[in-house]
């Protein structure tokens, strides 16, 4: 009998990439969890086909509502993190957790998702959106000199760009830094604009994790990033963009294929390869 319950026990603490379990973002800590990569949880993902001009609105709104009805609750996506904004401090015996660990890298997301709205319904444009990439390669695939209006030439390269990424919402404030995707647990940065090297070791703070100095270096060799996500309606939109005009300081012309999904990103988690949480973040 004891076995059997040890067995049952052990069994609970794992936890489905397809299964909503916790009631809140700290319960996450110190479970094994079961992740998966983006392109894996999109598959388990109805396909919406846009509303034509041939359908009516309450056709439409009914083909949505059951698909819904086929899509997971939640979904745990894993990333690989930006290992720099994951940082020791051995005078202190912590972990220091960034929000760039969990996204620090540039996508058009006006471009990509400009005929989208959000559950309030507001459009995607240059104000800022509360989402994360998850994925993002880029390799250079050819060059060709260009001149500008000026006469002046440069050679630009041409890059190929794949991303996926998760769309939350349209940020509802406008002061700066409250695009954070962990609002509430964002620490004021304390140093000047000036001060780049403070500054950029600091920004973005959201929370520390106690540990031996073993235990952070096993960790930063082998963690990964897990986003708690409760997917919505259209679920993916995906297509191909050229999001960035090339200049003579820009001299990229970036061909981009992106897949987005839209939902609820409700935490964050710091977990390492066997899915232990050591760390759980709520981006509310």
């Amino acid at each position: 009998m004891a076995r059997r319950f040890g067995m049952l026990l052990a069994l609970a603490c794992f936890i489905s990439p397809s299964v909503a379990f916790a009631a809140g973002c700290s319960d996450y800590k110190d479970k094994i969890l079961v992740s998966q990569p983006f392109t894996e949880a999109a598959t388990l993902l109805p396909k919406i086909e846009p509303k034509s001009e041939f359908e009516t609105t309450a056709a439409y709104n009914a083909r949505v509502a059951e698909a819904a009805k086929k899509a997971p609750r939640t979904l745990l996506i894993e990333r690989e993190p930006n290992t720099q904004y994951l940082k020791y401090d051995a005078d202190k015996g912590v972990l220091v957790v960034s929000t760039y660990a969990f996204s620090n890298e540039a996508f058009a997301w006006w471009s990509a998702l400009s005929s989208y709205k959000d559950p309030a319904g507001k459009e995607v444009g240059y104000g800022g959106a509360i989402a994360a990439v998850v994925t993002q390669k880029q390799r250079v695939v050819g060059e060709y000199e260009a001149t500008s209006k000026m006469g002046a030439k440069v050679s630009v390269a041409n890059i190929d760009s794949e991303t996926t990424a998760i769309f939350d919402r349209v940020r509802a404030c406008k002061s700066y830094g409250c695009d954070s995707l962990f609002p509430k647990n964002k620490e004021p940065n304390p140093y000047k604009m000036g001060d780049s090297m403070k500054s950029v070791e600091h920004e973005g703070i959201i929370g520390r994790i106690p540990m031996t100095p073993d235990t952070a270096k096993a960790l930063k060799a082998n963690a990964k990033l897990v986003f708690v996500v409760h997917p919505r309606p259209p679920y993916l939109i995906s297509g191909t963009h050229r999001p960035f005009k090339t200049t003579v300081d820009n001299p990229r012309d970036i061909t981009d294929r992106y897949e987005v999904m839209t939902g609820d990103i409700e935490c964050g988690l710091v977990a390492d390869r066997s899915g232990k949480v050591y760390g759980a973040y709520s981006t509310k």
